[in-house]
């Protein structure tokens, strides 16, 4: 009966080491299957994210900035002309690429950045070709992975080549300019010609002179027009007769006229002036341009040779 109790219960001892030793290995082999899975997730998601990284037409960047180790995709170097192998994967490399007045610039947005890595990062700057040209990029980055709240880990970004934008800004800033001068040039021409410029707001009873306009009438940029007193500048008779005709004709029918007559300045003096002005009529607004010289001396060169 002894030997029978101690084999019973040598069983179960060994039953029990067995089963605890069964459960530490299904434990242990379930364990190592997880760290395969999570492996394998691991390896499949990065093989994703390099195929990305190479397909994308964008270069792309990756920051471990707890490491400070930096990584440029194949198309980040492609897009300044080098090979994978010559362009080293170093902060360094960067600071080193930027162009001489991008370089404090760059530096500074990139350390604004870091003291609040909750923004996204933005900046745009000059990067050397290979065949030492510069290219310019735009610049985008964020933070993807956190130390802590306040503390990045990696940081994700992508270089896009803003070349052909920089090109057509450049050309845009240029005709800019250029206009800028044609207009300076034609005021300078206005100004020689006494020629001025004008307007009526038929729709809101309002009118407009230009300077040169103001001064054949010999008004400062401080007088306030009025739409029914401008008449009365052209001399009584007339003059005034015709001006009030043809523009009357022009806001009722509509086309342009071309007169000379007669006005008297604020300082009384009589001047011969040309008045043109054409109907335009702008979505709800109705509005009368028009150009204004002073002739005098054409009037009286004429006829002084009569």
């Amino acid at each position: 009966a002894r030997w029978v109790v101690w084999e019973s219960a040598w069983v179960t001892g060994s039953m029990t080491r067995y089963l605890a030793s069964a459960q530490t290995f299904v434990e242990l082999y379930v364990s190592l299957a997880s760290d395969a899975i999570v492996t394998l997730d691991l390896r499949l998601a990065n093989e994703t994210y390099l195929h990305v990284m190479d397909s994308t037409q964008d270069g792309i960047w990756d920051w471990d900035a707890a490491m400070n180790q930096v990584s440029f995709s194949k198309r980040w170097k492609e897009m300044l002309g080098y090979a994978e192998n010559e362009i080293e994967d170093d902060f360094s490399s960067w600071v080193e690429l930027l162009h001489p007045d991008d370089q404090a610039g760059a530096l500074a947005r990139a350390d604004n950045f870091f003291a609040n890595p909750h923004d996204e990062y933005n900046s745009t700057f000059r990067l050397r070709r290979k065949d030492g040209d510069y290219k310019w990029i735009m610049a985008r980055g964020k933070v993807v992975e956190w130390l802590d709240a306040e503390t990045p880990k990696r940081i994700i970004g992508t270089h896009v080549d803003i070349e052909k934008q920089k090109v057509l800004e450049q050309s845009l800033s240029e005709t800019a300019k250029y206009l800028e001068q044609e207009q300076e040039l034609l005021t300078r021409a206005s100004e020689m010609a006494s020629i001025g410029s004008w307007h009526v707001n038929l729709t809101n009873d309002s009118i407009w002179w230009s300077d040169n306009t103001r001064a054949i009438h010999g008004v400062d940029k401080d007088y306030v027009l009025k739409l029914d007193e401008a008449i009365n500048f052209y001399k009584e008779g007339w003059s005034r007769e015709l001006i009030q005709e043809r523009f009357s004709e022009c806001v009722k029918v509509g086309g342009s006229f071309d007169e000379e007559a007669i006005i008297i300045n604020q300082e009384g003096e009589e001047k011969w002036v040309r008045a043109l002005g054409v109907k335009s009529d702008e979505g709800d607004q109705e509005v009368v341009y028009g150009l204004f010289q002073d002739i005098s001396d054409r009037v009286e060169t004429i006829r002084a040779l009569e």
